[in-house]
């Protein structure tokens, strides 16, 4: 029994969709790239895992929907090669390439939702004896392969098995599982209970203490094999906390998707599925942010929805950590399985104080979209804005000095345009804009960039019916201009909107 069926999502389309991307990604050009990438930082592997999964798709007639949902599925299938060669690389201290060989690579074993199986593939990879017996060893403990532990540890060579030989087993320079069942298979059971103070080294103490280090190093199966003893042992009153820890591991904002080799939201996930509805409620409402960035891991991301209807819904995050979650959603939006999705979804299904306060953020939001030709995503936060706030937009000074130009060096002309349409500038406006951008960057004045955005405002029609607005837009670009006055100290033109 593994973890997988307890939380994933289980409906027809999404069990289809991931064995599809497996299916594609079990081939040897695919388990080479992910070889060769798995080093990579996110901005090498992006780009060139896009360019892999679009090659496998050229050839397979799909809706346009429907294409863009297995390429994200690919692009998941394939970091996940990638997190199961570098989690055991880290545990093995295996770094000379073995796992990485292709003959090790397609013995690899998968889940029906498109996650690598762990579990059968060491068991594969221990049969085989694809790898040294002190690193098949290794792998059996962390696994908890009892029986293979006993027949491995007789082939083991002296010179290894003699490190297990002292007295302190903190002294012993071996993960702390295999430590533990080194000790057990040696009946030495009192050194197991050295981890701990005096007092506290009676047998549930002890395997509360594994239960609890092998769930904050995200080993998933561990977890899952300490739980069950626990289990017996009527001893689960701390599996709230052991969540708690787990989740803060996995939401620090530098451990990435592509980068999370421990399975912690494996961890998290199977945890909170042994909860009891008043342990579930209390760790909602100590970990709101962190539960929700797990569930955003493949593959997964359908639970995000779910928990997130319920944290909104009781108020539990502050309007900075709601803003935190449509960030991670923004900022990895070509990372992560439909996060543009998610991002909309999410939003939509927000209390209006919340969307208020993100709303101030926008900016942020929308670089991160633009850079992947999000239209749609796009599209969806204009419709959200009112017109002072798109007038604001176009005023603030990130967007008019780096983001415009940037847009019209790069050619993303339609991005240029809808920003224009959707503010839905009246005729009035449209002058008072472009004699305010002359006035806020006179340097460039001259530049192409800002000759062909005063084309591109002047050639607009779509704010012609809005002259309402018109006043409205008038007053911002005031208060922008007096701002700009204040700070520079400046002659300015004193008649610049003179013919408004």
């Amino acid at each position: 029994m593994t973890m997988d069926r307890y939380l994933y999502s289980k409906t027809l389309e999404d069990l289809a969709l991931k064995r599809t991307a497996v299916i594609l990604c079990s081939c040897p050009n695919m388990y080479m790239f992910a070889a060769r990438m798995k080093d990579s930082t996110k901005e090498e592997f992006e780009p060139e895992i896009d360019k892999m999964s679009r090659n496998i798709v050229a050839n397979i007639s799909l809706p346009l929907m429907l294409e863009q949902d297995l390429l994200g599925a690919i692009k998941a299938v394939c970091r996940e090669i990638i997190k199961w060669v570098k989690f055991h690389e880290n545990f093995l201290e295996q770094y000379n390439g073995v796992l990485s060989r292709l003959e090790n690579l397609e013995l690899i074993r998968w889940t029906r939702y498109g996650t690598v199986d762990y579990e059968k593939t060491a068991e594969i990879l221990i049969r085989r004896r694809k790898l040294s017996a002190e690193q098949c060893y290794k792998l059996a403990c962390l696994y908890c392969f009892c029986q293979d532990i006993k027949e491995l540890w007789k082939e083991l060579p002296y010179s290894y098995k003699e490190v297990f030989f002292r007295d302190d087993p903190l002294q012993i320079a071996q993960p702390r599982i295999v430590v533990f069942f080194t000790c057990l298979l040696r009946h030495q059971g009192y050194q197991v209970g050295l981890f701990l103070p005096e007092g506290q080294r009676d047998i549930p103490s002890i395997i509360e203490n594994i239960f609890e280090y092998v769930a904050l190093q995200g080993y998933g199966a561990a977890t899952q094999y300490f739980y069950r003893t626990l289990f017996a042992l009527h001893r689960l009153d701390g599996i709230t906390r052991v969540a708690r820890g787990v989740a803060q591991l996995r939401s620090f904002d530098h451990c990435s998707y592509l980068h999370e080799y421990q399975k912690y939201s494996d961890v998290l996930r199977f945890l909170m599925s042994r909860m009891q509805e008043h342990q579930h409620r209390d760790f909602f409402r100590s970990a709101p942010v962190q539960t929700l960035k797990s569930l955003l891991d493949w593959p997964s991301q359908s639970e995000f929805l779910r928990h997130a209807y319920y944290v909104l819904r009781f108020r539990i995050l502050t309007k900075e950590e709601y803003s935190r979650v449509l960030f991670i959603l923004a900022h990895n939006s070509s990372s992560g399985f439909n996060y543009p999705r998610l991002f909309r979804i999410f939003f939509r299904m927000s209390p209006k104080k919340y969307k208020n306060y993100t709303l101030t953020h926008y900016s942020h939001f929308l670089r991160e979209f633009i850079r992947i030709n999000d239209v749609v995503t796009v599209k969806f936060i204009f419709r959200h804005l009112n017109v002072k706030e798109k007038v604001k937009l176009l005023v603030n000074q990130s967007m008019g000095r780096n983001f415009i130009p940037a847009l019209i060096t790069a050619g993303k002309w339609d991005f240029l345009r809808l920003f224009i349409r959707e503010s839905q500038l009246a005729n009035e406006s449209k002058q008072s804009l472009v004699a305010y951008f002359r006035l806020r960057f006179p340097e460039d004045r001259r530049s192409e960039w800002f000759r062909k955005f005063v084309r591109e405002i002047r050639a607009d029609q779509s704010g012609a019916k809005y002259d309402r607005w018109a006043l409205d837009c008038k007053r911002i670009f005031r208060r922008v201009v007096r701002k700009r006055r204040n700070e520079d100290h400046a002659e300015q033109p004193k008649k610049l909107f003179r013919a408004n």
